[in-house]
C-alpha cells in the first residue's frame, strides 16, 4: 500500500498558515463510513482505496490541520467538506488539478471560523461515500512573546537507536578521490532497514554525489571527517521533486535530500563541503537566467509541476541540504560550506531543530538557512558567514506560493551570530 509519512492514501495533514490554527480530533473507532476498495462505485478508477486519520502522538492523538489531502485519485469525483466551522475549496477535481502539485494528490483548503475553542463535527465527502471527524479551534494562545513557550514545547529533536553503520564498512574510502556514492547509499539503506541508527562518516575525506536520507537515519560526520560533494552535475541525477527559489519543479537533487521522511538528522563535528566556487556551480547564477525565467513563467501560467522538468541541459542550481515534506528534523554541530546556492532549505517540514552549526559560503545566493512553508522551527546557537541572507523565512513565490498556500509559522531564532550576509 502506498504511504505518505507512513500513513495510507487519505490523510489529514499539518498546515498552520491560518489564524487561529485548527485542531482535528479523530472520530470514535468505527465511525468512518468509508469502505476500502469500494471507490470504483463512486467513479474512481483507483483500485483499493483507504481512509485513515493522521495522529500526532506528541499532541495526544490530535491532528493539527487545515487541509485534507486525497491520494490515488485518477478520475474526477465530487469532493467536499460539509458541516462544522469551515468553508472549503471543493470539487469536482481531477488529480491534475490538485493544489499540492502532484498528479496523485488533491488538497482541499479549509478556512477556519475566527472564534477560539469552538467544537463541531465535519463530514468529508468523496462521491457517494463520506466520513465524520470532530474539529475544534485552539484556545487563545495569547499574543507575541507569550506564544514562545508553547512553540518550544512542541519542538523536540528526534532520537535514534544506538546502532552505528560506518560507511567504510560499505566500501567508502576516505582519500578524497574515490567515489563513495554507492557506499553511502548502501549504508543508509541498511541502517533504515535495520530500524535506524547512525550512519557514521569517520576521519577522512569522502567524495560523493547526492546523499538521500531515509527515515530513522542520523548521518553523523566525525570531527575529522569531511564529505566532499562532487562537482559533476550528473552525480545529482536523476532529477527529484524540489523547489527552486519558491517554485516547485523537478531538478538536480540537492546534495543531501529527503522526501516524505520522518526522524532524520545530520550531526557531528565534521564538515560538509559543497565545493562551490567560481568555476563550479556558482557561474550558473548567470548561465541559468533563462531557466529561472522559464520556470517562473511556467508557474504563473499554471503549467503542472510534472511538466516543469529541468536537470541535465539546464542551469538551475540545487540546494545543498533539503528536506521536503518531512517531519522531525535535527541538524546539529556540523560545518556546512560553499554550497551551490542555499545551504539549508527545509520545505513543508515540521518540527525542525537546527543548532550549533557553522555555515560559510560567499557565492551568489549562498543563503545560510531558509525554512520555507515549515512549522515549529528552532534555529539556535548557529554561526552564519554567507554571501546572501543568513536566515530567510519563506513561503513560496508568487503564483506557486499562492497555489500551495502554506506559510512558515512558529519559528524561534536565538543566540545566532550573523558575521556576514544580508
Amino acid at each position: 500500500m502506498k504511504r505518505l509519512y507512513g500513513f495510507p492514501f487519505v490523510r489529514l495533514c499539518v498546515q498552520m498558515f491560518l489564524f487561529p490554527m485548527i485542531f482535528c480530533t479523530a472520530a470514535e473507532p468505527g465511525s468512518h463510513d468509508f469502505i476500502p476498495g469500494h471507490f470504483a462505485a463512486a467513479g474512481l478508477q483507483t483500485g483499493p482505496f483507504d481512509f485513515t486519520d493522521r495522529f500526532d502522538v506528541s499532541r495526544n492523538a490530535e491532528i493539527v490541520s487545515n487541509t485534507v489531502q486525497l491520494t490515488g485519485l485518477s478520475e474526477a469525483a465530487a469532493v467536499s467538506i460539509s458541516g462544522g466551522l469551515y468553508s472549503v475549496n471543493d470539487g469536482p477535481f481531477t488529480s491534475a488539478q490538485g493544489f499540492a502539485g502532484n498528479q496523485d494528490r488533491i488538497t482541499l483548503r479549509l478556512t477556519a471560523a475566527s472564534d477560539y475553542g469552538q467544537v463541531s463535527t465535519c463530514r468529508l465527502n468523496i462521491g457517494e461515500f463520506s466520513t465524520r471527524f470532530s474539529v475544534r479551534t485552539e484556545d487563545d494562545p495569547g499574543e507575541g512573546w507569550a506564544r514562545v513557550p508553547g512553540i518550544l514545547n512542541r519542538i523536540s529533536a528526534p532520537e535514534f537507536p544506538v546502532r552505528d553503520f560506518t560507511v567504510t564498512d560499505f566500501g567508502a574510502v576516505g582519500d578524497g578521490k574515490t567515489d563513495c556514492t554507492s557506499a553511502f547509499r548502501e549504508a543508509i539503506s541498511v541502517c533504515h532497514q535495520s530500524g535506524g541508527g547512525r550512519v557514521v562518516v569517520p576521519e577522512g575525506v569522502y567524495l560523493t554525489g547526492a546523499v538521500h536520507l531515509e527515515s530513522e537515519v542520523n548521518l553523523f560526520i566525525s570531527e575529522k571527517g569531511r564529505i566532499k560533494f562532487s562537482q559533476n552535475p550528473s552525480d545529482y541525477l536523476p532529477v527529484v521533486f524540489t523547489r527552486f527559489e519558491g517554485t516547485e519543479c523537478y531538478n538536480y537533487s540537492p546534495f543531501i535530500y529527503a522526501f516524505e521522511k520522518e526522524n532524520i538528522a545530520v550531526t557531528g563535528q565534521g564538515t560538509l563541503d559543497g565545493q562551490g566556487d567560481n568555476e563550479h556551480w556558482w557561474p550558473w547564477k548567470s548561465a541559468g537566467d533563462a531557466d529561472v525565467s522559464r520556470l517562473r513563467r511556467q508557474a504563473e501560467d499554471g503549467v503542472p509541476v510534472d511538466a516543469r522538468v529541468y536537470g541535465e541541459g539546464h542551469f538551475l542550481r540545487p540546494n545543498m541540504i533539503q528536506f521536503y515534506r518531512c517531519k522531525n528534523i535535527l541538524i546539529d554541530s556540523v560545518t556546512v560550506i560553499n554550497g551551490p546556492m542555499w545551504h539549508i532549505h527545509p520545505v513543508l517540514t515540521d518540527n525542525i531543530t537546527i543548532s550549533h552549526i557553522t555555515v560559510e559560503g560567499h557565492g551568489p545566493n549562498n543563503d545560510g538557512c531558509n525554512p520555507e512553508s515549515c512549522r515549529d522551527v528552532l534555529i539556535s546557537d548557529c554561526y552564519f558567514n554567507t554571501g546572501d541572507d543568513c536566515i530567510a523565512v519563506k513561503s513560496g513565490r508568487n503564483a506557486d506560493g499562492r497555489r500551495i498556500n502554506v506559510a512558515t509559522e512558529n519559528v524561534v531564532i536565538r543566540n545566532c551570530t550573523m558575521k556576514d550576509g544580508h
